[in-house]
């Protein structure tokens, strides 16, 4: 669940994707995955812990991965500045 949650940061007022879903979505996961939640999975299970319900209600989890995600987004968003910056500076060359 807090995975599929973190998808949301892409949405924006109208719950429309901010950057087309496929363009980021299986990236999006194995950044998460990578980034966070194995690491996070991996601790709780060296602790003997089971993780099933616990991840769905620790607040810290969601709090993480939505911060993961935002912090992903404004990556995403910032290449895609720049690679619109780059384009134009082609055509004033030209």
């Amino acid at each position: 669940m807090p995975i599929v949650a973190a998808y949301r940061v892409f949405l924006d007022e109208q719950y429309n994707w901010i950057i087309p879903f496929d363009d980021f979505a299986e990236d999006f996961l194995q950044h998460l995955w990578n980034n966070y939640y194995r690491k996070y999975l991996v601790s709780e299970k060296l602790a003997g812990n089971t993780v099933g319900s616990k991840i769905c209600r620790n607040p810290v989890i969601w709090d993480n991965l939505y911060v993961s995600a935002q912090s992903y987004l404004n990556q995403q968003l910032l290449k895609m500045v720049s690679s619109s910056t780059k384009r134009e500076e082609l055509k004033l060359v030209n």
